[in-house]
C-alpha cells in the first residue's frame, strides 16, 4: 500500500521520450553509425536531460523506493511468508515483536519508512548496492584534477595543506635538496629539447671542407673521491687515461734500459665501440654495450704507473672491477694488503665520444658550429665485465674489454631504498657494523686455534637471541609504514554524496559522471588537505596498519569490503599526486643517508671488548665515508618526469600535462604496493625498480585501463625513459 509521488502524466510521457531517443541514438553509437550531426545532437540531448533530471530527480527517487516497496511485498506474499494483510504465515521463524517485512527490510540494510495506512513500520528499500571504485572517479575527473595539481604547484591554489608553504620545492644543491622536475612540452619532441643543442642543424649541414678537418675524440676517464685532509663532502674528482700521441722521453729511456730488453714500447687505442641496446635503462638493466680494444708493444706496457695525467694510473686500470671494499672477502693477516690494492678498484669509468673541435679556424668554422661540434659529444658510465688478453708472434698484445652502463646499478640497491627511515636505518648499519667486527675477529681466531674462540660464541647469541629478532621484524614494519605516513600531509580527500556512487562503478554512464565537476573551480572546491589529526588520516594509517601486517605475514585479503557503497551516506576519495610521492622518497633517503655521517653509533662493551676499539673506529669510519660519498653521488641524480597528454571528457580536446600530475588513489596504491611487497618477499624496494613499476605498471595500468565506462575514460598513455648524463 501507498501512495505514489505526484508526478504529472506529461513527466513520465516526456522521461519515457527521451529515454527512448538516448537508447536509438545509443545503439547507433554502439555499431559506429552515428554522423557528426547526430554526435552534436545527441550531446545536446544529454544535456538537456539532465537539465530536466535535476528538476525531477527526488521525484523519481521517491517513485523507485514505492515501486522497490511493493515489490518486496509480492515477493513476499508469493513465498508465503505473510498473508494479504502484511500478517507473517509462520511467527516461530520471526522474534517476536517484530514484522516479516521489517525482519527482510534489516536484512537488506533497508531505510526506515512509513508504509501509507499500514500499520507496520517497515523498511523502504533502496537503491541497489554500487560497486563503486575510487579508480572511475579519478579517471572521470583527471582533466580537472591534473590542473588542480598544477595550481597547486604554481601557488595559486587555495588547496594546499597549512603546512605547505607556497610553490612546489625544486632541487638545490646548496641545501643539498632532491626533488623532482616536472618538465612541460610536447611529448613527442622533449627529449630532443632537452639534449640537443639550438645550433645542432649546422653540424648536419656541415660542408666536406668542414668535415674533412674532424677528427674522432675518444677520452678515458676513471672517477676516484678526492680523500682530501679535513673535507668530509666527499667530492670526486676525474683523472683522464692519456694514450699519447707519440713516444715520449722517458719512454725511449725505459725502452734502452739495460734491464728492459723489450723490441718496443708504447700503448695505442686501437677501437670502441658503443650502442644503445634499448631506451628503457630502468626496465632493462645494462642498456648500454661498449668495447674497448687496445693495442700494446709488451704486457708489461699495460702494468706501468704513467704519470703524465692529473694522478698516476696505468692501463690495466681499464679491466678491474669496479667497486669498493665489498668487492672482495678479507682473509687473516693479508686483509690490510687487500685493502689497500682495492683502493685502486674504487672508482667508474667514464667516456667521452665525440668529435674533437678544431684548434686552428682557418675561417670556415663560425662560432655557432664550433659550439655545435662541441654539444655533439655524449658522454659513457660504464664498468667493466670481461676482458681477454690476444698474444701475436712477436709478443705485442690486444687487450680487449667489455663495458656495460654503470649508472643503471648505481641506485638499484639497498642504501636506496624507498621505505628508508633514518633511525630504522642507522639501526641496521649498526648492526652491520657489528657483524663485520665479529666476522673479522672469527678469522683472526681461526688462525691455528682448535675450539671456537669468544668471537664465534657472541655471534651466535646474538643470532639466537629472540629480542633482537624482533627488533628486526619491528623495524622493517616500521619502514613500511614510514612511507605512507610521511605522505600524508600531502595528500587529499573528497567528500561526495554516495547516491552520486553509482556513477562510478562498472558500466557507469560517463557522460553525467563527467559533468558533475564539468570546471576546475567546482571539484577545487571540492578537495580538501588531509590534516594529520583528522579522522581521514587516522583511516588511512589503519589502511597502512593493515597493509604493513599483510606484508609482514607474507598473505594479502583480497575482499575489497570497501568498494560496496550503500546510499544514504557520505563517502569520500582520499588521493594524492605522483610527483608529491616522488618527493617524498627522495627526501627520506636523502636524510637517511646524511644522517649516518653524523650518527653516533651505540655499539655495546662487550663487543668492543671482543673486537677491539681500532676495528669497531675504523668500520665505523668507513662506513661514514661510504655513506658520504653515496650522499654525494645521489645529489647528482634527478628524477625528470615529463608532458603526457589527457583528453578532455567528452571531446577531442586534449591539454598537455605532467606525468607528477596524475592522481592516485591512496587504497589502490596500497593494494599495488602490498602485492609487490608480498612478491618480493623483502621488506625492500630499490629506488630504480619501484620508479619503473610505479610507472610502467601501476600509473599506466591505472590510465589505459577503463573497467568503468567501457573505454570511453582511457587515457592510452605509452611511456619512454631516459637516462641523461651531463658532458662538460
Amino acid at each position: 500500500k501507498g501512495t505514489a509521488p505526484d508526478l504529472a502524466t506529461a513527466d513520465y510521457n516526456q522521461i519515457f521520450k527521451d529515454a527512448g531517443a538516448i537508447q536509438s541514438y545509443s545503439n547507433d553509437y554502439q555499431t559506429g553509425d552515428f554522423t557528426p550531426a547526430q554526435v552534436e545532437k545527441y550531446g545536446e540531448m544529454v544535456r538537456v536531460i539532465g537539465e530536466v533530471y535535476s528538476d525531477i530527480k527526488p521525484k523519481l527517487e521517491a517513485l523507485f523506493n514505492e515501486y522497490s516497496l511493493l515489490t518486496t511485498c509480492l515477493q513476499l506474499l508469493e513465498d508465503k511468508d505473510i498473508n494479504e494483510l502484511g500478517e507473517p504465515t509462520d511467527p516461530d521463524n520471526i522474534p517476536e515483536g517484530v514484522d516479516a517485512i521489517s525482519a527482510l527490510a534489516a536484512q537488506n540494510n533497508l531505510s526506515s519508512a512509513e508504509l501509507g495506512s499500514s500499520v507496520f513500520t517497515i523498511g523502504a528499500p533502496s537503491a541497489p548496492q554500487i560497486d563503486f571504485k575510487e579508480q572511475c572517479f579519478l579517471l572521470a575527473h583527471i582533466f580537472n584534477l591534473t590542473k588542480i595539481k598544477e595550481r597547486l604547484d604554481h601557488g595559486v591554489s587555495g588547496v594546499r595543506p597549512s603546512n605547505v608553504n607556497g610553490y612546489k620545492e625544486l632541487p638545490d644543491v646548496n641545501q643539498s635538496r632532491n626533488r623532482t622536475i616536472l618538465v612541460d612540452g610536447e611529448p613527442f619532441g622533449i627529449v630532443n629539447a632537452l639534449t640537443q643543442s639550438p645550433s645542432k642543424n649546422l653540424f648536419f649541414e656541415m660542408t666536406n671542407e668542414q668535415l674533412s678537418t674532424l677528427q674522432p675524440k675518444i677520452r678515458l676517464f676513471k672517477v676516484v673521491p678526492t680523500n682530501s685532509e679535513g673535507d668530509n663532502t666527499c667530492k670526486e674528482k676525474e683523472v683522464e687515461i692519456v694514450f699519447d700521441p707519440y713516444d715520449l722521453e722517458r719512454d725511449i729511456t725505459r725502452m734502452f734500459s739495460k734491464n728492459m730488453g723489450v723490441r718496443g714500447i708504447g700503448v695505442g687505442l686501437k677501437s670502441f665501440d658503443f650502442s644503445y641496446e634499448a631506451d628503457n635503462p630502468f626496465a632493462i638493466k645494462k642498456s648500454i654495450s661498449a668495447k674497448l680494444v687496445i693495442h700494446a708493444n709488451t704486457f708489461s706496457e699495460l702494468l706501468i704507473e704513467r704519470n703524465n695525467s692529473t694522478e698516476p694510473y696505468s692501463y690495466i686500470d681499464l679491466a678491474l672491477k669496479t667497486g669498493n671494499r665489498d668487492t672482495i672477502t678479507f682473509r687473516g693477516g693479508s686483509s690490510q694488503v687487500h685493502v689497500d690494492n682495492l683502493e685502486k678498484l674504487n672508482f667508474k669509468l667514464k667516456a667521452v665520444v665525440g668529435w674533437k673541435v678544431p684548434v686552428a679556424n682557418r675561417g670556415i668554422f663560425s662560432p655557432d658550429l664550433l659550439n655545435a661540434i662541441y654539444d655533439s659529444s655524449i658522454s659513457l658510465n660504464l664498468t667493466p665485465t670481461v676482458h681477454t688478453f690476444d698474444l701475436d708472434e712477436n709478443g705485442r698484445v690486444t687487450f680487449t674489454i667489455n663495458y656495460l652502463a654503470y649508472s643503471e646499478d648505481y641506485f638499484d640497491n639497498a642504501n636506496f631504498n624507498v621505505f628508508t627511515e633514518k633511525e630504522v636505518f642507522q639501526r641496521s648499519i649498526e648492526r652491520e657494523i657489528i657483524t663485520n667486527a665479529l666476522n673479522l675477529q672469527i678469522e683472526r681466531e681461526e688462525v691455528g686455534a682448535v675450539e671456537e674462540g669468544p668471537a664465534a660464541e657472541k655471534k651466535k647469541e646474538i643470532l639466537n637471541d629472540t629480542e633482537n629478532a624482533q627488533q628486526i621484524k619491528d623495524d622493517k614494519e616500521t619502514s613500511l609504514k614510514f612511507l605512507m605516513n610521511s605522505l600524508i600531509e600531502k595528500m587529499y580527500y573528497i567528500n561526495f554524496d554516495q547516491q552520486d556512487a553509482q556513477l562510478y562503478g562498472f558500466n557507469s554512464p560517463f557522460s553525467q559522471a563527467s559533468e558533475q565537476y564539468p570546471t576546475v573551480e567546482s571539484l577545487e572546491q571540492k578537495v580538501q588537505p588531509v590534516k594529520p589529526d583528522s579522522e581521514i588520516a587516522t583511516d588511512v594509517s589503519e589502511q597502512i596498519d593493515v597493509a604493513a601486517d599483510a606484508v609482514g605475514e607474507g598473505t594479502q585479503d583480497n575482499q575489497d569490503n570497501n568498494s560496496i557503497l550503500r546510499p544514504p551516506s557520505s563517502a569520500s576519495i582520499t588521493f594524492f599526486y605522483a610527483a608529491d610521492l616522488i618527493d617524498t622518497i627522495l627526501k627520506n633517503i636523502k636524510e637517511s643517508l646524511d644522517n649516518i655521517a653524523t650518527a653516533e653509533f651505540n655499539i655495546s662493551e662487550d663487543i668492543i671488548t671482543i673486537a677491539g676499539q681500532n676495528t669497531i673506529d675504523c668500520l665505523i669510519q668507513d662506513q661514514k665515508d661510504k655513506y658520504a660519498r653515496l650522499s654525494e653521488n645521489y645529489q647528482k641524480l634527478r628524477i625528470m618526469l615529463g608532458p603526457l597528454e589527457i583528453t578532455e571528457p567528452n571531446s577531442f580536446n586534449f591539454e598537455v600535462r605532467n606525468l607528477g600530475d596524475v592522481p592516485i588513489s591512496v587504497k589502490g596504491f596500497m593494494e599495488f604496493l602490498t602485492t609487490k611487497m608480498i612478491n618480493l618477499e623483502k621488506p625492500q624496494y630499490f629506488m630504480t625498480q619501484f620508479i619503473n613499476d610505479f610507472f610502467n605498471e601501476f600509473v599506466v595500468n591505472m590510465l589505459n585501463r577503463d573497467i568503468c565506462y567501457n573505454g570511453r575514460a582511457t587515457q592510452r598513455l605509452f611511456l619512454h625513459q631516459n637516462a641523461f648524463t651531463e658532458y662538460r
